[in-house]
């Protein structure tokens, strides 16, 4: 394994929660769900010509891929609070009211692990993002 330094994914406080719970339910309700699955498409017969287990597969390679980017985003997960952080300048965890075309929009300021612009929260990494970081 290498030394190589893995950059922190930024994440608010209710970010990391969502995470952890997102973490949580895949092993105790998605993973279980999935190994049944595995079992029953099995039981149907032959391993080579069965496309009911491909399906079971596929699903289980993307439901363990995604519990290992999870991992790695817990594992090198920084907490940011806006509060604690200037108050003067927009940083990671900031609110902000973003005017466009006479309407008034309110974003938050996040990591890209946690953005969902539909929530209004966008990455700090986007275009939008970088533009509004330092402002005041």
């Amino acid at each position: 394994m290498s030394d190589m330094q893995v950059d922190p994914y930024y994440l608010t406080e209710e970010g990391y929660s969502q995470i952890k719970k997102e973490y949580n339910k895949l092993l105790k309700e998605k993973k279980p769900q999935i190994i049944k699955k595995i079992k029953e498409a099995r039981a149907k017969g032959s391993l080579e010509d069965n496309p009911e287990l491909e399906t079971v597969r596929e699903e289980q390679m993307m439901l363990e891929g995604r519990i290992l980017e999870i991992e790695q985003i817990l594992e090198h997960a920084k907490i940011v609070n806006a509060e604690d952080l200037s108050t003067t300048k927009i940083v990671i965890g900031s609110k902000v009211t973003v005017e466009i075309e006479g309407d008034e929009e309110i974003y938050q300021i996040v990591g890209s692990a946690e953005a969902d612009p539909i929530s209004g929260k966008i990455s700090y990494e986007s275009p939008v993002g970088k533009a509004l970081l330092g402002l005041k």
